[in-house]
C-alpha cells in the first residue's frame, strides 16, 4: 500500500516538476549537445579528478587508517589480558600443587 502510494505521488507529484525543469533547460542542454559539449562527456576517470571525489576519498582513507589503528590496539589489549589470564592460571596451577 504505502509503495502504492509512493508511486502515485511520484507520477503526480515529481514528474510534472521534472518536466517543467527539464522543459526550461532544453535548449540549452541541446545546445550543449548538438555542440559535444565536454561537459556531457562523463567517465570514471574524470569523475576522480573532481574535487568532490577527491574529498570523499581523503576523509575515507582517513576513516580507514583509524579502525585500522584501533584494531591493532583492540589486538594488543586482547594480547595482554590472554597473557595475563594465563599466568594467572600457572599461579594457580603452581600454588594448588604446593
Amino acid at each position: 500500500m504505502r509503495y502504492a502510494c509512493f508511486l502515485i505521488r511520484l507520477r503526480f507529484t515529481h514528474v510534472p516538476n521534472i518536466q517543467a525543469r527539464f522543459e526550461s533547460i532544453k535548449p540549452d542542454f541541446q545546445k550543449q549537445w548538438e555542440q559535444r559539449d565536454s561537459g556531457l562527456d562523463w567517465t570514471m576517470d574524470k569523475q576522480k579528478e573532481g574535487s568532490h571525489f577527491k574529498a570523499v576519498k581523503k576523509d575515507y582513507d582517513a576513516q580507514v587508517k583509524e579502525i585500522r589503528e584501533i584494531r591493532k590496539e583492540e589486538e594488543r589489549e586482547a594480547a595482554a589480558l590472554e597473557k595475563e589470564a594465563l599466568e594467572s592460571i600457572d599461579e594457580n596451577a603452581e600454588s594448588a600443587h604446593l
